[in-house]
């Protein structure tokens, strides 16, 4: 009964392009554990693998978007010090303030 339950949710789900993968990859290992029980274990492996390709999809996936948020990070870094570290004359008297030279004093 839960089997025929699983292979209904996972046929919908598949079917749904809103679905999470994370829900499809866990109904796929839900599968696994219910086979592995039944003694049927070619198509728990099956499942398990199923599992697998989409949870290291979004593992890689996750890793390039953290590699893009720390490029990103490192380019708000530089802009800032270099936005931090420029001289400004402010009063058009030729006395250039020096943001990070005050800072120091405080």
């Amino acid at each position: 009964m839960a089997l025929y339950y699983l292979n209904s949710s996972l046929e919908i789900e598949l079917q749904d392009p809103r679905s999470e993968q994370l829900n499809i990859a866990g109904t796929y290992l839900n599968l696994t554990a219910i086979l592995t029980k039944l003694g049927k274990h070619k198509e728990a492996v099956s499942n398990a693998k199923a599992a697998i390709l989409i949870l290291r999809k979004l593992i890689d996936k996750r890793e390039e978007l953290l590699k893009q948020a720390h490029a990103k990070g490192q380019e708000l870094l530089v802009n800032d010090k270099n936005a931090f570290s420029t001289r400004v004359d402010v009063g058009g008297d030729g006395q250039a303030l020096d943001p990070e030279a005050d800072a120091l004093k405080t």
